[in-house]
């Protein structure tokens, strides 16, 4: 069953709620957008790759990049024909700050 038993399965037990799911690969995808989700997650894919998933897509669904991608590469990426980009990078390597929060009384 794989993908597409999950995908049944999340919509019977969750009617309400849209389903996204990741993929690495074209058979994957495939097998993916069969099942019929909401959103397809593309993880770690290089641009060629995903422009091939948009194709082979359709517009049966929204494709999600995600993984490894960084703001340098937003305008290659969204040129793929995506419908979404997720940016790991704006919080696990965000810098930090030392900040503190004193309360003084008149």
């Amino acid at each position: 069953g794989g993908v597409s038993a999950a995908i049944r399965g999340a919509r019977r037990r969750y009617p309400a709620l849209p389903i996204e799911i990741e993929v690495e690969d074209l058979d994957e995808l495939r097998e993916a957008l069969a099942a019929g989700p909401d959103w397809i997650m593309l993880d770690n894919m290089p641009p060629p790759l995903m422009r091939e998933c948009v194709a082979v897509a359709g517009g049966r669904c929204r494709l999600e990049a995600s993984g490894g991608i960084n703001l340098s590469m937003i305008s290659e990426i969204a040129e793929t024909g995506v419908d979404a980009v997720s940016l790991g990078c704006l919080t696990h390597s965000a810098p930090s700050v030392d900040l503190s929060l004193e309360i003084v009384e008149e």
